[in-house]
């Protein structure tokens, strides 16, 4: 069974009020195991990210003028997606984000029915309990010693998602594969930029650099 593992980076908070997409990070996984595949690039929103935003990724505009726009890259991160389910954390925030590209690019948004929303199961799991991304890594007991700003962790964070996958396959089952999504991992590894977009897709037989494992 594949699934994949997403999320993304913005300038804000706000995309209905053009907020953009400045980082976007998919990681594979075949029966809750790490393939080594993923998909990331860094995006060019052509505006300034708030303070708030750039606290958290980092990102300046002058990163990120010489990347790629989400349109250029659209179809193959719909490609990439096929019909597989995907895991998010928080999924309103990123599928609103990156539902507005893709509506802009006139490609059909990504249906609801195939997100998998750990937030929501977190939620009903630990009513009551902060169920932040750290804190559910601690729960999970899952390693955050390495964990850094946001940014471009986006895919690496799938180590986590494969740990999170291995503890569901503990007992955990009753709160699905999503919980994947400890993703969030804030790692320090970063993906090897394929030229100026600083992005791309890669596949067990082209693997570089440090692996996701």
């Amino acid at each position: 069974m594949r699934e994949l593992v997403l999320d993304t980076e913005t300038t804000g908070l706000d995309f209905l009020n053009g907020d953009r997409i400045v980082e976007i990070g998919i990681v594979e996984l075949e029966n809750h195991i790490q393939t080594g595949n993923y998909f990331h690039y860094y995006l060019n929103p052509e505006k300034d990210s708030s303070f708030e935003a750039l606290k958290v990724h980092g990102f300046t505009r002058e990163f990120l003028s010489d990347k790629l726009k989400f349109k250029d890259i659209a179809d193959e991160f719909v490609e990439f997606i096929g019909d597989s389910k995907i895991i998010i954390h928080n999924a309103s925030f990123d599928l609103g984000f990156i539902n507005t590209e893709l509506e802009k690019c006139n490609i059909e948004k990504i249906n609801e029915a195939s997100i998998i929303d750990t937030l929501v199961l977190a939620k009903n799991k630990f009513r009551g309990q902060s169920v932040s991304l750290d804190s559910l890594c601690r729960k999970y007991n899952i390693d955050i010693r390495d964990r850094e700003i946001h940014g471009t962790g986006r895919l690496v964070r799938g180590r986590r998602a494969r740990r999170c996958h291995q503890c569901r396959g503990r007992g955990q089952r009753s709160w699905c594969s999503g919980f994947a999504k400890s993703l969030r991992g804030r790692c320090r590894w970063r993906p090897p930029p394929s030229g100026p977009s600083g992005g791309g897709r890669l596949g067990p037989s082209q693997r570089r650099g440090r692996s996701l494992g």
